[in-house]
């Protein structure tokens, strides 16, 4: 049960992150006991740009995981492509992003992901179907972050396209 309540708790810095509370992650990104085989926690250091610390985790856990789906499809390639976005290299990202594709519907970390790179690329047609996706399927994780995150993705995938009413509306 600890182990289980420390992936949980290892969730809360990535979602603060993710919404731009970076000082608050900082905070629990420290206070966190260790939890093997997290992607929340290197996610969360990528984007608090701490990429190094989240690189190192991520060789670690890909060299204890080299034949695990899900660390060599999904897990991995978020965390590659939280540590690129961190380094401003959204289009590259995107790429690491992509042997993740099978897997979107498992959860929405990779699509959101992923829309993420698209607009910082300035892909904003990609990104709005990145997010149309999450929002056309809310039930493959009807509680989840990323539903309202999706909203604001899209209506900023909106504006970049010019369509400053559809922006408006989706806001």
């Amino acid at each position: 049960m600890q182990e289980r309540a420390g992936r949980v708790l290892g969730g809360t810095p990535r979602v603060e992150a993710e919404l731009g509370m970076t000082d608050s992650a900082r905070k629990w990104l420290s206070d966190l006991p260790s939890i093997d085989g997290s992607t929340d926690v290197p996610v969360a250091l990528a984007e608090c740009g701490e990429g190094a610390k989240a690189e190192a985790m991520l060789r670690e856990d890909l060299r204890k995981f080299p034949e695990d789906t899900l660390w060599q499809y999904v897990r991995g390639p978020q965390i590659q492509a939280a540590i690129l976005l961190s380094r401003d290299k959204p289009n590259e990202a995107v790429e690491a992003l992509r042997p993740g594709i099978p897997y979107d519907f498992r959860s929405f970390d990779l699509s959101a992901m992923r829309a993420r790179a698209y607009l910082a690329a300035g892909r904003a047609a990609e990104a709005e179907a990145e997010y149309r996706k999450i929002l056309g399927h809310a039930a493959v994780e009807p509680l989840s972050e990323n539903l309202p995150l999706a909203h604001l993705g899209l209506a900023r995938a909106l504006a970049l396209e010019g369509n400053t009413a559809g922006s408006r509306a989706e806001f």
